[in-house]
């Protein structure tokens, strides 16, 4: 198994919203199509994995392939102790206060259109009540 933000940590999918920069911004270091991963995915699961001081927390996995608690799934790592939804684990991220902080950060950051950041605002949206 293979940890990558964003990624399932079992079959590697994509289960965060994603972003490619329009544009090279040489004073931030982003270049033109580098992907930005956003916010997750509304079904995607986090597990927290025992540890000998205690959890490592917010280990990712689609549905699919989400473990149950006491499955190890980490040879470094203990037992899965509890699974967290994406809206209990990034509850904050999915708050008008973030919703209005992304779309400054698409439109500045990674120099997207008018109609790209709506449509990105618009999925997030979406998320944000399923």
């Amino acid at each position: 198994m293979n940890v990558r933000a964003g990624h399932c940590t079992d079959c590697g999918k994509l289960i965060w919203s994603a972003a490619k920069a329009a544009r090279d911004d040489v004073r931030s270091g982003i270049h033109a199509g580098q992907q930005f991963i956003l916010w997750p995915r509304p079904d995607s699961l986090y597990a927290q994995l025992e540890t000998p001081s205690g959890y490592a927390p917010g280990i990712a996995f689609c549905r699919t392939c989400a473990p149950a608690p006491g499955d190890v799934v980490l040879r470094e790592f203990g037992p899965v102790l509890k699974l967290e939804s994406a809206k209990e684990r990034y509850a904050a991220w999915f708050t008008e206060q973030w919703g209005a902080v992304r779309r400054a950060w698409l439109r500045d950051a990674l120099s997207l259109e008018p109609e790209q950041i709506d449509s990105i605002m618009n999925e997030w949206s979406q998320d944000r009540r399923g």
